[in-house]
């Protein structure tokens, strides 16, 4: 990994059956950047260096339950679901697709990270709402392994494809919470098991109604929390993304 020694990070760590894999792009240590400005090839490559790492630590794509997928603002209407089945197809982890401004150096076009938990590609249960944006892109609501649920990056989306509540941060909040708490419920969670929760938020005028939202639905659970903003979700009109861990019986201790 390009940086790890300068910047005290480990490409991967294992944690007994866990495995979390660092934000890998098309860098190499030596400083060489492949296809640059490519997003397609990047995404190609960088997911095949995924393979290699969770391998090496004795898991496969299979295993591999939550990904993120940080493209820069100059790549963000370029489609690359098909250049990542190696991680995301058949299996279907959790996805959550975030613009950002960079990723380091510009060059850069795309930047992914990933979970995985050893065993779970025998025992993963994965739940769809029934998008077909989902199998599109390879990949699923939630993803439950043992008592852990993890939850895509979720929006106000319908299943007609409509966006809910279109430029209402605050009303787009409760619709995308609302389908949070289906994913959770439907792997036999409580909503109160929700763990953890990062917001993705475009506008900083947004962040009081967003806040406001989270407040009147997680208020009382009150998860470990982080909020981030983004110049721009998968379409104008969507100003809020959640995503969420959700363990059974946290909402009891």
């Amino acid at each position: 990994m390009p940086n790890a020694a300068d910047w005290g990070y480990s490409g991967a760590v294992c944690a007994g059956a866990d495995i979390w894999v660092s934000g890998v792009t098309a860098k190499e240590p030596d400083g060489v950047i492949h296809n640059p400005g490519d997003v397609s090839a990047q995404s190609r490559r960088v997911s095949n260096k995924i393979v290699a790492m969770i391998g090496s630590a004795g898991c496969g794509a299979a295993d591999i339950v939550s990904t993120r997928h940080y493209t820069t603002v100059a790549y963000v209407d370029v489609n690359t679901a098909d250049e990542r089945l190696r991680i995301m197809h058949p299996h279907h982890p959790t996805s959550a697709g975030i613009t950002v401004q960079g990723t380091g150096d510009r060059r850069v076009a795309e930047m992914i990270e990933v979970e995985a938990v050893e065993g779970a590609g025998e025992s993963r249960v994965n739940v769809n709402s029934g998008r077909p944006y989902e199998e599109d892109h390879h990949y699923c609501r939630s993803v439950r392994v043992g008592d852990v649920v993890y939850v895509s990056g979720t929006t106000s989306v319908r299943l007609d494809e409509e966006v809910g509540s279109p430029f209402d941060a605050y009303g787009q909040t409760i619709e995308t919470l609302a389908w949070m708490r289906w994913g959770i419920e439907q792997q036999g969670l409580s909503f109160a098991d929700t763990a953890r929760t990062r917001t993705y938020v475009v506008g900083q005028e947004n962040l009081g109604p967003v806040s406001q939202g989270l407040n009147e639905m997680l208020g009382d659970i009150r998860p470990a929390a982080t909020v981030v903003g983004v110049p721009a979700l998968g379409r104008p009109s969507i100003l809020v993304e959640i995503e969420a861990t959700a363990v059974r019986g946290a909402g009891e201790s």
